[in-house]
């Protein structure tokens, strides 16, 4: 257990080599900046609160080594209004590559967008994996598949809804790694042709028995992978 103002000094220890800007906040902001995380950390359920000590696990301990300030706290008005940005994309041509590769970008808008991606295109999936259809929640709320760029966004790919997939953990590996692809005009899985020489594996049994699957289809059709974006996953990504 530790106290509210030891966990402060604690956080503040962790990030200040990494982030040199905090070093300048004023002891007022940097008490402002803890609570707000300590309060979305105990929401997370990371963190517990008792007779002014707090207990922070494990799970919690390596969330706050892992993220940078900008990634805690992000209001919910905040993912809102990147969920209507992003939205406004679908009024227009598909544009795979993100334009705002060269601009201004804080580092916290990243975080919100990224957000926002996941809450509109897992939503359109009703949270299930488009492929092969796994979908888990915890009690508390949290669910297992996650939003997939298909054009990767080390790649400088667009946070266009059109441009995602929800997708369970492994899919999300499988597709990330060209191990399978969805062809354009049908929707349909393709398996990388190295997987038919594996012989007897459960695993790879697995992976094949999506071959010629259709995918989840789109609460919204507006939302659809857009074919550009599939073909350039075949052409970049997929293994053949």
């Amino acid at each position: 257990m530790i106290r509210s103002d030891k966990l402060n000094e604690f956080w503040f220890d962790i990030i200040k080599n990494r982030f040199p800007k905090v070093q300048n906040w004023s002891k007022r902001t940097l008490q402002n900046q803890c609570r707000h995380r300590i309060d979305w950390l105990r929401t997370m359920g990371f963190i517990r609160f008792d007779k002014g000590f707090y207990t922070l696990s494990e799970s919690g301990l390596s969330f706050v080594q892992r993220n940078p300030p900008e990634a805690i706290a992000i209001q919910k008005q905040e993912i809102k209004a990147e969920e209507h940005e992003l939205k406004k994309m679908l009024l227009g041509s598909f544009e795979p590559f993100s334009k705002l590769e060269g601009k201004a970008v804080t580092l916290r808008r990243f975080y919100v967008r990224d957000r926002a991606f996941r809450v509109i295109v897992t939503a359109q999936y009703e949270h299930y994996c488009a492929i092969c259809g796994f979908g888990i929640q915890t009690p508390q709320g949290y669910h297992e598949a996650e939003a997939a760029h298909i054009v990767p966004k080390q790649k400088l790919g667009t946070d266009d809804p059109r441009n995602g997939m929800c997708l369970c953990s492994t899919c999300h590996w499988l597709f990330d790694e060209g191990i399978l692809s969805i062809l354009s005009d049908s929707y349909s899985v393709i398996i990388a042709s190295y997987l038919a020489d594996k012989g007897v594996d459960s695993s790879v049994d697995r992976i094949l028995s999506y071959k010629n699957k259709l995918i989840r289809t789109v609460k919204n059709s507006r939302f659809s992978p857009a074919i550009e974006a599939l073909q350039w996953h075949n052409e970049h990504i997929f293994l053949g």
